[in-house]
């Protein structure tokens, strides 16, 4: 797209819904993914997702929902669990929170993002860098993009992930809080089972504790399956130092233990893993012109939620 005024880097879910919200204003726009559609580092790594309903209603992706729960139970060993829910209701509306299929809302996002005509998807393309001059952002592309691997536009938006390395911030300061910020470093899987508290498959489990994940959590994704993930806050720099999968035994090991849920082990079952930025970075990226969504922004909610807040901003 020759004439794109725009460019948006990464085409997760904060990339597309970033992508809509520029199209709105009129504005054409160029969305690149590095990644081809069936590329994936793990055949077996899906992503665990839940949050609030509301705004996954606002970009009409309710399609994506699988399930709605109404109860969270707090466990932390050794103490009384709390307990936080809401009338049942078969209205995912007014449910608590939801769990998604991630991948059926990468769907419904890029089906509108295929219809609208000032939005312009290319995958298999990364960029490899920004720079700001007077005519607006240069971005030197790793591969041709209509016969040229630089294009200039009026902004960029980096979309690229709590991980991505590849475009450092130019401001050595900036980069450096980036660098030292707090991340949820997470590890678990999908196992076919149960969780054994009253209300079943509409009852979440979170908070654990210090020992075994501070942001730890079970989610009901459907009838007969859910998500144990053990997931902790670390420093960026330090996350490929922590243990999860260790963690994640002795997840399992306490929920167990204290019969909260019932499951059959498999080797084989999908890998649930990542780092999701946690602490709110709005300052400015030290460009003018380029600006940080989603992960890379670290746009989250105190509970975790990456999806709703994303949406939201």
């Amino acid at each position: 797209m020759r004439n794109a005024e725009a460019i948006v880097i990464g085409a997760g879910v904060a990339g597309m819904v970033g992508a809509e919200r520029i199209a709105q204003a009129g504005v054409p726009v160029l969305l690149v993914e590095r990644r081809t559609r069936d590329e994936s580092d793990n055949p077996r790594a899906i992503r665990s997702e839940a949050t609030f309903p509301e705004p996954i209603y606002s970009i009409g992706a309710q399609d994506a929902i699988t399930n709605a729960f109404h109860t969270t139970y707090v466990h932390v060993p050794g103490r009384e669990p709390i307990v936080h829910s809401l009338p049942p209701s078969d209205d995912p509306r007014k449910s608590f929170a939801v769990s998604l299929d991630h991948q059926r809302l990468l769907t419904i996002l890029r089906d509108r993002i295929g219809a609208n005509n000032l939005i312009d998807l290319r995958e298999g393309v990364g960029v490899t860098e920004l720079t700001e001059h007077e005519d607006g952002i240069h971005v030197m592309f790793d591969s041709e993009v209509d016969g040229a691997r630089r294009h200039v536009v009026r902004a960029a938006v980096l979309a690229t992930g709590a991980a991505d390395s590849t475009l450092p911030f130019p401001n050595p300061q900036r980069q450096r809080e980036f660098d030292d910020s707090i991340v949820v470093a997470a590890y678990g899987q999908r196992l076919n089972g149960g969780i054994t508290l009253p209300g079943g498959d509409r009852t979440a489990i979170g908070a654990f504790g210090w020992d075994i994940g501070r942001l730890s959590y079970v989610n009901p994704i459907r009838a007969g399956a859910i998500d144990i993930v053990y997931a902790e806050y670390v420093n960026r720099k330090d996350a490929g130092k922590l243990d999860r999968q260790k963690g994640y035994a002795a997840l399992l090991k306490e929920l167990r233990r204290a019969r909260l849920i019932e499951v059959e082990e498999d080797p084989d079952a999908p890998i649930i893993g990542g780092i999701f930025g946690m602490q709110a970075a709005r300052s400015r990226t030290g460009w003018e012109s380029v600006f940080a969504h989603g992960d890379r922004g670290q746009y989250i909610g105190p509970a975790g939620d990456s999806i709703g807040t994303t949406i939201r901003v």
